[in-house]
């Protein structure tokens, strides 16, 4: 049970004075609102106490929807009351980091936002330059000069900021 804490009311009345001390008690786990990640961890349970058996789909379907229903941690410990369950609602279940899916073949090298602009660049570089030999031929004025140095030039600066350091890891 947690304990209770003060708030302390003043008013400009007489200089500023403290005119009244008002306590209030945080309130018990059971009345803390749930929230749908809660709803739905406690909604999977009664699905894996179904398939063990241990309910029927009409006790099923009650318990799923008062479980959906649900607005407190103490409405989501109703549908779990007669079974072997090893999880309060009312405690929240630490969450693990999210690991990146390919660490290792980013370790030293390029970030995968930049891999697809340079990707995006150098082809369409490459069509620029195959419609220049389609049109003007090699004596031809060389056109795609232009957007290959105005859009090479934040592409570059993007390669510079995006190289990863090795962490030797």
């Amino acid at each position: 049970m947690n304990p209770p804490y003060r708030r302390v009311v003043t008013a400009l009345a007489g200089g500023g004075q403290n005119v009244g001390v008002a306590t209030e008690r945080r309130p018990e786990p059971d009345h803390l609102r749930a929230s749908n990640a809660d709803r739905e961890r406690v909604a999977t349970l009664l699905r894996e106490q179904c398939a063990q058996g241990r309910l029927t789909l009409e006790e099923f379907d009650e318990r799923l929807g008062k479980t959906l229903a649900a607005k407190t941690f103490g409405d989501l410990k109703e549908p779990l009351r007669d079974l072997p369950v090893l999880f309060d609602p009312a405690r929240p279940t630490a969450v693990a980091p999210v690991r990146s899916p390919r660490p290792s073949t980013q370790q030293a090298g390029w970030t995968d936002t930049f891999r697809g602009h340079f990707l995006c660049y150098a082809t369409t570089m490459v069509f620029l330059i195959i419609v220049w030999l389609l049109t003007s031929g090699p004596t031809g004025y060389f056109w795609p000069v232009w957007p290959i140095l105005g859009w090479g030039l934040p592409v570059a600066l993007h390669g510079l900021n995006a190289r990863k350091p090795n962490t030797g890891s």
